[in-house]
């Protein structure tokens, strides 16, 4: 979603999605765009929404989140390059991801979420 001015926008941009009824996840607010993700049985609704509020959007369909949670994962260093390592050895694209002292996120494509989660659990020792 192209921002049409500064970051006030993206307050409205989450309040007209909340007084519809839509849910919102992996958030980026960026100085001109603000990247989210929405439940495919919301996607229509929120371009509508969005549409003839006057932004401009582009969406991708039929994607998947996929994550690893663990306590205290922000104090382990190289948490993050083995989970994009794990998921390059697969030739999964990132196409975005988010992460907090106990968890890290991507957004991928859905066709990959099984290879994904395999290769993962894999690379944390979850088998």
């Amino acid at each position: 979603l192209t921002e049409k001015s500064g970051q006030s926008e993206s307050s409205r941009i989450f309040k007209i999605l909340a007084n519809s009824g839509i849910n919102v996840d992996l958030i980026n607010i960026l100085p001109r765009q603000v990247l989210f993700t929405v439940q495919d049985e919301d996607t229509h609704e929120t371009q509508q929404r969005l549409s003839e509020a006057g932004y401009c959007l582009d969406t991708l369909k039929n994607c998947a989140k996929v994550s690893v949670v663990g306590g205290g994962m922000g104090d382990v260093p190289g948490v993050m390059a083995s989970f994009v390592e794990a998921l390059a050895l697969k030739e999964i694209p990132l196409l975005q991801t988010v992460d907090s002292q106990t968890s890290i996120s991507a957004l991928i494509d859905g066709q990959y979420i099984e290879s994904a989660v395999s290769v993962l659990h894999s690379q944390f020792g979850l088998d």
